[in-house]
């Protein structure tokens, strides 16, 4: 049920972002949708992951969100150039 609550959350904003034609439903569907998902997802997680979300989001402290990998030159394998670092290090 939450996944298909997400799925019109997701199909309205696309509508409302993309389309000349206004999304089906309203704030208050939207609004029952959104706690339904939510509620999903705050089942999904430990108690502990849930307090850190709630104590230090990611989208305010930054700390914790994985590394952004970047495409290096022509030839370049991040995988092999690791290899190499623990080959050289020991």
């Amino acid at each position: 049920e939450a996944a298909a609550a997400l799925d019109r959350l997701v199909r309205a904003l696309e509508r409302r972002r993309y389309s000349l034609d206004e999304p089906d439903g309203n704030d208050e569907t939207w609004r029952e949708d959104l706690d339904l998902v939510e509620q999903a997802l705050v089942a999904g997680v430990s108690p502990g992951a849930r307090r850190r979300a709630t104590w230090l989001p990611l989208s305010v402290t930054g700390v914790g969100r994985p590394a952004v990998r970047t495409q290096g030159p022509a030839g370049s394998d991040p995988v092999d150039a690791q290899r190499r670092e623990d080959h050289l290090v020991g």
